[in-house]
């Protein structure tokens, strides 16, 4: 009698803590036993069909370990005091209930990407406790599931990630309950739990189905890592990178790159953990959980490095018969590639004439305190404040928390190139 009090008195908190238009409407509904004997024939149908097929990728990366995304290209967000990361671009709209939180995830298109929640709940076993959420958020009752899957962790710490098919969009949500196991991992804890729902119908037309599993890995992996007593500690720079300069000279990357220029400091070997990299135009190297896509114009040659799915940082080399001002360059390297980051400010500039390599200038841009982002510009140049001849544009974005970390990274990629 108590659990069924209990579990009412959460179902109410989710109605009333709910954002606008319905968002959380309850709608409750008794499950009779020829509902129950559907439920189950229905999970061994299903799971005698995932015998003969091809594992989903994102469950294998589950299975594997999803891993927190460590580069730049992510944003930190809170939700009351746990921290974790959401794509950059992404949004988080955040209701507080009195300690119990209710939030939005929004994509850079400002559509909901996915359902948030975090909550003190009492024990609770964790079959009632889904079918209630399926039933409270979406109206109707948690029956086809083409896979489900627990992962457990120490502390007790259990993830159980399930594929649900939401039938009035006709697709599957990719749904992850977090919360630490009681006498066993279907037992719920007291204590806090947090319940990921991604909704991916606005990416259901789109040729490749896996676009958005970089997504749901990385904000899935930061969750997780938020419910752990330990924090994950995030690498400071790459094996095998050691610096020439001082610690302090370190502190502007423009000033580091143009020593290292000055002082001709290339890296002609890659790191350990690093890949080589050809292009028509150059050669470079990057970290190997980068991915690399190349485009050719008649101007220029650009390549794109990503991470998990999200372009960190861009590498243009090419020539301009013309003289153009790198003021110009820079408003127009924002207007295309970074004005959805927002406003920024410039934190310093940092110019330097070689009267062997020409003139070579790195901006620093703050954006909104969330964002880092590195501009540099090098040019066959002799008269300060102008690009011509050959050039190299680099533009590299970083979280604000893990900048040191990646500003080794960027150098690294930077000293590196040849062509």
């Amino acid at each position: 009698m108590k659990k069924n009090v209990m579990l009412m008195i959460l179902i109410t908190l989710f109605t009333i803590a709910g954002f606008s238009q319905g968002m959380l409407g309850l709608r409750t509904v008794e499950a009779t036993k020829t509902e129950d004997e559907a439920s189950v024939t229905l999970q061994q149908e299903t799971t005698m069909k995932l015998n003969i097929r091809t594992v989903d990728p994102l469950l294998q990366s589950f299975r594997d370990g999803f891993e927190n995304p460590d580069l730049p290209g992510w944003t930190a967000v809170k939700i009351g005091e746990k921290s974790f990361k959401l794509p950059i671009g992404f949004t988080l709209s955040v209701a507080d209930n009195g300690g119990n939180y209710d939030a939005e995830i929004l994509d850079e298109n400002r559509n909901r990407f996915a359902q948030l929640f975090m909550y003190q709940i009492e024990a609770y076993k964790l079959d009632e406790l889904y079918i209630a959420l399926i039933q409270t958020l979406y109206g109707e009752a948690a029956t086809e599931k083409s896979f489900e899957e627990f992962k457990e962790y120490d502390d007790d710490l259990t993830v159980y990630f399930v594929n649900q098919l939401n039938t009035e969009e006709n697709d599957y949500m990719p749904l992850f309950f977090i919360y630490r196991k009681g006498k066993d991992k279907e037992t719920v804890s007291e204590g806090t739990a947090m319940f990921f729902f991604v909704e991916p119908f606005e990416y259901k037309t789109m040729e490749d189905p896996t676009y958005i599993n970089p997504w749901v890995e990385g904000i899935a992996a930061s969750l997780i890592d938020a419910m752990k007593t330990a924090e994950k500690e995030i690498p400071v720079q790459p094996e095998g990178e050691k610096s020439t300069i001082a610690a302090g000279d370190t502190d502007s990357f423009g000033a580091w790159v143009a020593d290292s220029v000055r002082n001709a400091q290339w890296v002609d070997v890659p790191p350990e953990g690093w890949v080589e990299k050809t292009a028509q135009m150059f050669r470079v190297y990057h970290p190997a959980a980068f991915n690399t896509q190349t485009y050719m114009t008649d101007d220029f040659e650009l390549m794109d490095f990503e991470y998990n799915g999200v372009a960190v940082s861009k590498l243009f080399v090419g020539f301009s018969a013309e003289a153009l001002t790198v003021r110009d360059v820079l408003d127009e390297l924002y207007d295309t590639y970074l004005a959805s980051l927002g406003r920024y400010t410039i934190v310093r500039e940092t110019p330097y004439l070689s009267d062997d390599a020409g003139y070579l200038i790195t901006y620093e841009l703050d954006f909104e305190d969330a964002i880092k982002c590195w501009v540099t510009i090098s040019s066959e140049s002799y008269e300060p404040g102008f690009l011509e001849g050959e050039y190299i544009l680099f533009l590299g974005i970083a979280d604000m928390g893990e900048a040191e970390a990646w500003k080794v990274i960027y150098h690294t990629l930077l000293m590196s190139l040849a062509f």
